[in-house]
């Protein structure tokens, strides 16, 4: 269950090596823990990539183009 929530918590990019040192911390297998923690929610991809390219832009201080589909031609 550790994995589970680790995979669905919102601390994307540091999900598994919290997951990791939470599974020594409470001595369970870690790789049953690891493994869970690769769930992800489907549905939500396309929102995360979408926020996190908006982020991007705002932290790297550049104009954003308008929609995604310049990013894949």
């Amino acid at each position: 269950m550790l994995g589970v929530f680790m995979g669905i918590f919102p601390i994307w990019g540091y999900q598994m090596i919290t997951a990791i040192v939470l599974a020594h911390v409470f001595k369970l297998n870690k790789f049953i823990v690891i493994v869970a923690a690769n769930i992800s929610i489907v549905p939500m991809i396309p929102v995360i990539l979408y926020l996190s390219y908006i982020t991007g832009g705002f932290v790297m201080g550049k104009e954003l183009m308008h929609g995604m589909l310049h990013l894949i031609s």
